[in-house]
């Protein structure tokens, strides 16, 4: 069994999504509690210091844009999802990284996204490419298929992205494996796989070297096939 396992956020796709998708439902939402609740939070976040705290805080930034729409339902978010699938993410698809993940499949491996952005519109992207899964931040809804306003479990970050892989591929014999990401909060999961590769935009930074990782700068990449050789 061979894998390839993609980030998502800034190494698939040129911007961070989650707090975008947010954002995008937010935008006219004719719900008087979203628009109240986004009104409070932009407030906050427009106050120096409350925008200083949540850019010290992105986990409690992020819970508080999944809070604004709170309440809505879910077929009302998976609408939103495909609208913003198709205005925001596919315009901003990063080719060069895009064009690794085909020709990983091409090679043989099963490709798979894990990322911290959300299931609702990250599977749209899953269904198109063909991935074999998809590990992703999964938004919570009651029985009535109402958001509560939270996520399902714990953020798909750091070291939860590690501990996913390892239950779900439990048992079996991976007989290579390779990781994509943009950030050094990603370490754990480009040091699980045989290989890491960190996608850089505009140059070469200083930690992927220094934590024994390899590294692609987008701005002079051209694509060639040579990045799924296994050897």
């Amino acid at each position: 069994m061979k894998i390839a396992l993609f980030d998502f956020c800034d190494t698939l796709v040129d911007f961070q999504t989650a707090d975008a998708y947010t954002d995008y439902v937010v935008q006219g939402c004719p719900c008087r509690c979203v628009r109240y609740r986004a009104m409070i939070y932009g407030y906050f976040r427009n106050l120096k210091w409350g925008a200083k705290f949540l850019a010290r805080h992105g986990s409690i930034n992020k819970r508080l844009n999944l809070w604004r729409i709170k309440g809505l339902s879910h077929s009302v978010l998976e609408e939103k999802a495909e609208g913003f699938y198709y205005e925001k993410i596919v315009p901003k698809l990063q080719e060069p990284v895009l064009g690794i993940l085909k020709a990983y499949q091409q090679a043989g491996y099963g490709t798979y996204i894990v990322s911290g952005g959300y299931d609702i519109y990250l599977r749209f992207f899953a269904d198109e490419y063909g991935l074999e899964g998809l590990f992703s931040t999964c938004l919570k809804f009651r029985r009535n298929d109402i958001f509560s306003g939270r996520i399902l479990g714990k953020d798909c970050m750091g070291e939860e992205k590690v501990r996913i892989l390892e239950k779900y591929f439990e048992g079996e014999v991976i007989d290579d494996s390779i990781s994509y990401s943009d950030s050094m909060s990603d370490l754990p999961l480009l040091k699980w796989t045989r290989k890491g590769v960190v996608v850089s935009k505009y140059q070469y930074r200083n930690w992927p070297s220094a934590k024994g990782l390899e590294q692609i700068v987008l701005k002079d990449m051209e694509f060639e096939c040579r990045y799924c050789d296994s050897g």
